[in-house]
């Protein structure tokens, strides 16, 4: 960045673009910064709210550069499990500060990062809170069991699914457009996740009616946590 003309009050400002390298752990990370220019000298002035975006703008590159966690990638981990920064952090082994740092855009450590990835699984996140558990309030593993509880009995229905999808006949053909619409949209249901309650669909042959035995577990699956899937066979 050019020095500043002290002659100058700049009063008129605009914000470009240029392309600037930043130095990440050793390494050299080209970036497409926002710095703001005064138009009256024509030189580049300090403004550390855009000096620290195009920061973090170096920061996402290097992580996705090696597979790191993003910013947003933390926030969604501690969220899925419904947990505060101060549970997280005692749960990953780190501060609850610095959890607020990685929130908010710092460059998190190489091991904290692994970590992190390994409790993406429910079952690993059961395991840290077993170990973690006298570090806790008891209303808060409560909380967190009930969780882990829901989000296990989800894998294990998506699990089921997808076993059930592998029974089905490769060819289309054997099936209407409204069997079609059925397995499209119960696709659609588990892969976003969002297990209407009271959901009616309707399979048509009664020739592939055995298909819906291997829903059982399924069904079973989806009562357990409060949600009714009904299937009608005409």
């Amino acid at each position: 960045m050019s020095k500043e003309r002290k002659d100058c009050l700049h009063e008129r400002t605009v914000i470009i673009e240029k392309e600037e390298i930043y130095n990440v752990k050793g390494e050299d990370i080209k970036v497409n910064a926002h710095v703001r220019k005064c138009l009256d000298c024509n030189e580049e002035i300090l403004d550390m709210v855009l000096d620290t975006d195009n920061l973090k703008q170096a920061y996402d590159i290097y992580r996705k550069k090696h597979n790191m966690l993003s910013t947003k990638d933390i926030i969604n981990l501690r969220r899925k499990y419904n947990l505060s920064q101060r549970t997280f952090a005692i749960l990953i082994g780190c501060t609850q500060t610095t959890v607020v740092r990685y929130e908010k855009g710092a460059l998190q450590n190489l091991t904290y990062d692994n970590i992190m990835k390994m409790l993406e699984e429910p079952a690993n996140l059961k395991s840290a809170l077993e170990k973690n558990k006298d570090k806790l309030d008891a209303k808060e593993v409560e909380k967190i069991e009930m969780t882990l509880n829901d989000l296990l009995k989800e894998e294990k229905c998506i699990s089921s699914y997808e076993k059930f999808l592998a029974t089905l006949p490769l060819k289309d053909d054997n099936y209407s457009n409204v069997q079609s619409d059925f397995l499209n949209s119960l696709n659609t249901l588990f892969e976003k996740n969002d297990l209407e309650e009271n959901m009616q669909m309707v399979f048509v042959n009664k020739e592939e009616e055995v298909l819906l035995k291997n829903l059982e577990e399924i069904f079973k699956l989806l009562n357990a946590m409060g949600k009714t899937l009904k299937i009608t066979s005409l």
